[in-house]
């Protein structure tokens, strides 16, 4: 889970689908490998609400031997967001071997501006000659219909000019920060008597999970692409 633009959504969206993965079974592991340490605070508040193992780890030459891991079906890694960041390079390209660490990667994005001018630099400029498959994720999203409705829009334009983008995307919903504020993902937020809001944030990062497992990895038991 990577981009060299922060508060994009990155580290939500990596708790969230490592609790979705540990839900769908088989061990999980977590690395939270930004200095801010947010996953980490999120998967500590979550506790047994989250089901996966949690490693905080910043250096590069952790990052880059995380293809040796054994014993684990997914691991997700919640990389820093800072434009001149090493880590992302290393997973891409492994200095060692000159080969990708990584086997896929999402990079959540806002629709617009810098955050959007950032993320499709990176995949033209290190991520497509890298061959790692990749998604482009639409993060934040207005909900407002005419917002959503742009947003659909500049998938299709974005996938006009060859960028891989995922057909889900994920809105500005109030549901995703009270789940946050409460320490919990939100596929836990709400119980039993959830309401619509937090149905809708929940289905969101389903359909993110499916497209990643299953479309991107092409992971066993996963639907894939929508």
């Amino acid at each position: 889970m990577g981009n060299r633009k922060g508060g994009v959504g990155k580290t939500t969206t990596a708790v969230t689908l490592a609790a979705l993965a540990a839900e769908h079974g088989g061990r999980v592991l977590l690395v939270d490998a930004d200095e801010t340490e947010s996953a980490t605070e999120l998967a500590t508040r979550a506790g047994d609400m989250l089901s996966v193992d949690l490693v905080t780890e910043h250096r590069v030459g952790y990052l880059t031997s995380l293809d040796q891991i054994s014993g684990y079906g997914i691991v997700i890694v919640d990389l820093p967001g800072a434009r001149k960041s090493g880590e992302l390079s290393a997973l891409l390209q492994n200095p060692r071997t000159r080969r990708p660490v990584i086997h896929g990667l999402i990079l959540p994005t806002e629709p617009a501006g810098l955050d959007l001018r950032v993320t499709v630099r990176t995949i033209q400029e290190e991520v497509i000659p890298a061959r790692v498959p990749y998604r482009a994720l639409l993060t934040k999203v207005n909900p407002h219909p005419g917002a959503v409705e742009r947003a659909r829009q500049l998938q299709g334009e974005l996938r006009g000019m060859g960028i891989e983008v995922m057909d889900a995307l994920v809105r500005r919903l109030v549901a995703h920060s009270e789940a946050a504020g409460l320490g919990m993902p939100i596929t836990r937020y709400g119980g039993q008597g959830k309401h619509d809001a937090a149905r809708r944030a929940e289905s969101e990062y389903r359909a993110v999970a499916q497209e990643a497992f299953g479309g991107m990895l092409k992971l066993p038991g996963w639907k894939g692409d929508q």
